[in-house]
């Protein structure tokens, strides 16, 4: 007998409240990507996911935080067990989307085509790129919703954010967003009539040392930088690359569920329209 999953329904006027796991790749350094990662789900999910994530960590005896760019090249042994926890960790990500219970975005700037004009400070590419990853995210979700309203707590890894320094303004991630994303949100939702309203926006940074569910989405766009630069020279990632990269053809062939995973890069395509726009990631 074949069971298949009967999709959730919500109730007219639903209120709910979400949360929005963020984390970025390649904002420091010499990389020519900035990669975020924003990973949506109720907060009932959310607890679920972070128990899952767990057991996979003790069970293979993993205690500290696991990170992309630090894993070993050995995927064996007890060297290998991060590698491995990742791996399963990428697995049960791929469960959920398939599921239809999470939403995954992720964009990839390409830092050396934005105009330093409109965009002088690195922070500004962060905030608006967050903005509009989010504000992605929470439009697919709505779709779903089809009518109520949402609360959204976003959680961010502090260690992608800055303090002012050397005559340069500090970081207003927390504040941009709490205007920006609700009044971004609510206007494309009268625009396009859509039935959900943002109501509200709580930022939370948060050691990512403390947070399995922030650590997976580093993994995610850790593996997606490498199926994009394919420049990596262990093992590991480039196994971890392959899976995630596989997700395309899956998002694409339906196993995951149209909207659940959206992957993009900023500038699109060349020519007259794509140029400001986004294209699919392949």
């Amino acid at each position: 007998m074949v069971r298949t999953r009967q999709k959730k329904e919500y109730a007219p006027h639903t209120s709910l409240r979400v949360q929005i796991y963020q984390d970025e790749s390649g904002m420091k350094g010499s990389d020519p990507f900035l990669i975020l990662g924003f990973l949506l789900m109720e907060a009932t999910v959310g607890k679920q996911l972070e128990r899952r994530l767990g057991s996979i960590a003790t069970f293979e005896s993993v205690v500290g935080e696991v990170h992309f760019c630090k894993l070993s090249k050995d995927v064996t042994g007890s060297l290998g067990a991060k590698f491995r926890v990742t791996e399963a960790w990428l697995r049960e990500l791929r469960r959920f989307l398939t599921m239809g219970t999470v939403w995954l975005t992720i964009l990839a700037v390409d830092k050396k085509k934005i105009d330093r004009k409109k965009v002088p400070e690195a922070y500004m590419l962060y905030n608006r790129f967050s903005r509009m990853g989010m504000d992605s995210t929470l439009a697919r979700f709505a779709r779903s919703l089809g009518m109520g309203s949402v609360r959204v707590t976003v959680h961010c890894d502090e260690h992608c954010l800055k303090g002012a320094a050397a005559g340069h303004p500090g970081d207003n991630y927390s504040q941009y967003l709490r205007k920006q994303l609700r009044a971004s949100f609510n206007k494309k939702s009268e625009e396009k009539h859509r039935q959900v309203a943002l109501r509200g926006v709580r930022v939370h940074l948060e050691d990512s040392q403390e947070s399995r569910v922030l650590q997976l989405v580093d993994a995610v766009l850790g593996a997606m930088r490498q199926h994009i630069m394919n420049d990596a020279s262990r093992v590991s990632k480039i196994s971890l690359g392959q899976q995630v990269g596989a997700w395309l053809s899956d998002s694409s062939t339906g196993v995951i569920p149209f909207a659940r995973f959206s992957a993009q890069r900023f500038p699109g395509d060349t020519g007259s329209r794509n140029g400001s726009h986004f294209s699919p990631l392949t």
